[in-house]
């Protein structure tokens, strides 16, 4: 067992995680899921949490690249895996040899599977508001057509991806479902029976994937966030806390400059606690002289610039506060909380950002209760 030596840390919970997942469940009883799991599942790591999701009931599995899905078919992960990213490699006998399905969504796609002499499954993308990548709704014949012109292709399913389902206005949104209605409805006539998934984490926690009998694709939410701070009030549990401990606390005088550039100067005597965590574990910079993080259920203003290693927080009015006391930065601890969308706002970005910035060098360790 690899020894644990940083007091930094990410602690998974992956308790949490299958609770997440009954959520969804609940919320698309007819369908089945795709768990996302790209981006080293969004910063929580890829193969357990792959791994703990199917034994929980998820049915698939998405990433974004095939070396993605490469990495969880050699960790002994059997289940269908969607690439979202398609073709990129131009190498389709990857694909085979692996059995990873490509999602396709432009004609280029088609050109490179031309080569294949197995059977293969895809999914094609339309755009249907995105604007980022698929078929347009008006290309379907060119799409059907290209799709009769290679016998080894299996058109599994069909795919639209969800622009603005975080907003509070529904019309966007209710017009993309109206396009993939329509599409929809044209590959039923074409004599395709394929899977139809547009559903992510904002259209299921507002209700939308209750009457959906194909797939559903949750990510954020499965970790435990929140598509947008109007969702507040959805059941859900965050995965990942990010702890550390207080590495030493410093008396320093008025007057005594902090951190790079000087950019914060003690006003009073003042207790400041060095915390062994900076940028390059992933913890924003721009959490500088406005984050905080939370000592004795008590919240510590972070002072000074956030260095490459290091972030220094005051706890003056933490007088019990002392070098080695647990520290958290985001997440959820025996009865205290520090949700990471709060940390986002800070740093004036989305929890997606924080959760998949922690890097490689903070350990995961992962608890099943």
């Amino acid at each position: 067992m690899k020894v644990q030596h940083r007091s930094t840390y990410a602690l998974i919970h992956l308790g949490h995680l299958r609770h997440n997942l009954s959520v969804v469940k609940s919320l698309s009883p007819k369908a089945k899921t795709v768990g996302v799991v790209k981006a080293n599942a969004y910063g929580h790591g890829a193969t357990p949490i792959a791994k703990a999701l199917i034994e929980a009931g998820c049915e698939n599995l998405g990433v974004a690249t095939i070396e993605e899905g490469i990495a969880l078919r050699e960790a002994g992960i059997e289940k269908p895996i969607l690439v979202f990213d398609g073709m990129l490699t131009g190498h389709p006998e990857v694909f085979l040899e692996h059995q990873l399905t490509p999602v396709l969504h432009c004609e280029n796609d088609f050109e490179i599977l031309k080569t294949i002499t197995k059977p293969l499954k895809v999914h094609l993308k339309f755009d249907t508001g995105m604007g980022r990548l698929g078929f347009f709704p008006n290309e379907l014949p060119k799409v059907l057509e290209l799709v009769s012109q290679n016998s080894f292709l299996e058109v599994e399913g069909v795919m639209s991806h969800l622009a603005r389902a975080d907003e509070k206005d529904p019309t966007p949104t209710k017009r993309q479902y109206g396009f993939f209605k329509k599409i929809r409805g044209e590959f039923e006539t074409s004599g395709l029976n394929p899977i139809f998934h547009l559903a992510n984490s904002a259209a299921l926690l507002d209700g939308l994937a209750q009457t959906e009998t194909g797939w559903v694709r949750p990510g954020i939410m499965l970790y435990g966030g929140l598509p947008h701070t109007r969702l507040l009030a959805s059941s859900l549990k965050p995965v990942m806390t990010l702890i550390t401990r207080l590495l030493v606390v410093r008396d320093c005088p008025k007057g005594t400059a902090l951190s790079y550039g000087a950019t914060y100067v003690t006003s009073k005597h003042s207790r400041i606690g060095v915390l062994p965590i900076g940028y390059a574990d992933g913890y924003p910079r721009l959490l500088s002289n406005k984050g905080a993080v939370v000592i004795h259920g008590k919240k510590a203003p972070i002072v000074g610039r956030i260095c490459m290693d290091l972030t220094l927080v005051d706890v003056t009015t933490i007088p019990e506060a002392k070098g080695a006391d647990e520290v958290l930065l985001f997440g959820e601890k025996n009865g205290t909380h520090l949700p990471v969308e709060e940390v986002a706002k800070w740093a004036q970005t989305i929890s997606y950002e924080i959760l998949c910035g922690i890097t490689t060098r903070v350990p995961r360790i992962y608890e099943e209760t």
